[in-house]
Order: structure tokens, then C-alpha cells, then sequence
């Protein structure tokens, strides 16, 4: 599966997409521990693959926008994993977490924490505080780890995470 996420992310050579798709899952890995309800393997698979669709939506629609990158990244998603011969039901959440790992849905299945853990991600990459995103964190597990791996509102440089320095 990394392997085919690999052949996406380097048609984008000027980002790290792998980089990125790492340090979600191993937020996901973060949550899951923490007592967050899901199925690991589906919500690890989500993690991995959620921007495989970014590449794909430039070449189509000339941006990397969101609902283009859910469209073509649930597309590729399902046929890299079909292709690794993954149970449909696993396959069919996995595109449906993919497809809409940018919007908020009302009921979302616990494997949906990719939500949180790309959230925070690029909220880390983008360098923004705690407090610009706490909103948008649902779960108490959620806003524990941002709340460690974000700046604060009243503090001047991000908190050091593994593989960075401040």
C-alpha cells in the first residue's frame, strides 16, 4: 500500500506527501491508544492514503483543493487496495473516510479520526496555534494531542516533535 502511495506522492516532488501521510498516521496510532473507538487497520489504511488524490486533482482541476483531492483520493484509494485484495467493507469505509476527510460529517464511523489527526497535522505544518483549531476537535483525545503538539496562543515558537527542532 505505502508503495503505491509512493508513486502518487512523487508526482508532487516539491512536498514531502509522504512526510505528511506519516506523521498523520502516527497521530491516528495516537488516538487509537488513547482509547479512541475503530478498527485499526481501517483507519491506519484512511491515514495512509488520504492525500493519494492530490496529484491526480492538480493534473484534473489545476488545484489541490479539497473536494477534488477526496474525489480522485477515494478513486485511486479503492484502486490500490482492491488491487491489494482488501475486503470490500473495509474498502468501501476507507474511500468514504478519504472522500470526506475535509468536511465534518454529522455521525461520523470511529474510524473518521483521520479527521483530527490531518487536522492537526496541518495545523502543526502551517504553524498555527492551538486555540485556531481546538473548535474543530470533537473528542477529548483529539484536543489532548493538539494541545501538545501545537503552539499556544501565549507562547512563541511550536512545541518540538519528533524528527523537528523548535
Amino acid at each position: 500500500m505505502w508503495q503505491a502511495a509512493r508513486e502518487q506522492f512523487r508526482r508532487r516532488p516539491e512536498v514531502d506527501m509522504e512526510a505528511h501521510a506519516r506523521a498523520v498516521v502516527h497521530i491516528v496510532e495516537e488516538l487509537l491508544a488513547e482509547h479512541e473507538p475503530g478498527d485499526r487497520e481501517t483507519a491506519l489504511a484512511a491515514a495512509a492514503l488520504h492525500d493519494v488524490g492530490i496529484p491526480e486533482a492538480i493534473a484534473c482541476y489545476g488545484s489541490p483543493a479539497a473536494r477534488g483531492q477526496e474525489v480522485e483520493g477515494a478513486r485511486l484509494a479503492r484502486e490500490i487496495l482492491t488491487k491489494a485484495a482488501w475486503p470490500k467493507d473495509k474498502v468501501e469505509l476507507i474511500c468514504e473516510i478519504i472522500g470526506h476527510h475535509h468536511q465534518r460529517p454529522e455521525n461520523p464511523a470511529a474510524e473518521f479520526c483521520l479527521l483530527y489527526a490531518d487536522l492537526i497535522v496541518n495545523a502543526e505544518e502551517a504553524e498555527q496555534n492551538y486555540e485556531g483549531v481546538a473548535h474543530l476537535l470533537h473528542t477529548k483525545t483529539a484536543k489532548r494531542i493538539a494541545r501538545r503538539r501545537l503552539r499556544h496562543a501565549d507562547q512563541g515558537a511550536i512545541m518540538p516533535r519528533e524528527g523537528r527542532t523548535a
